[in-house]
């Protein structure tokens, strides 16, 4: 049987769900190999490495992510916490956004 790009980002997030993140990140991988231009495999694989703790220190939508996504799998408080401090980072200017495009996603 051949897999499509969709069923890689289905397997990862049931990989994510079980806590096997470096599996969903191999399936992400897998689904973008297959389909390039498929944005969900990138954006869920960002939030798996997130999940292992592969985050930018200056990257606040990193953080965003993280925190939806552990909120979601039942840890709202870590969720909370790293959800205020991407808000954070972008509310003290401490990403680079000349333009103000990432405060307008707040």
């Amino acid at each position: 049987m051949r897999w499509s790009a969709i069923t890689y980002v289905d397997r990862g997030n049931a990989e994510v769900a079980q806590g096997n993140y470096q599996s969903a990140i191999e399936d992400y991988n897998r689904a973008v190999a297959i389909y390039p231009k498929y944005s969900s495999a990138y954006d869920n694989r960002g939030n798996a490495k997130g999940l292992l703790g592969a985050l930018n220190p200056k990257d606040e939508v990193a953080y965003v992510n993280r925190g939806t996504v552990k909120a979601a799998l039942g840890d709202a408080e870590f969720g909370e916490i790293n959800i205020r401090g991407g808000r954070f980072l972008i509310t003290n200017d401490q990403v680079d956004d000349p333009e103000g495009n990432i405060q307008k996603l707040f």
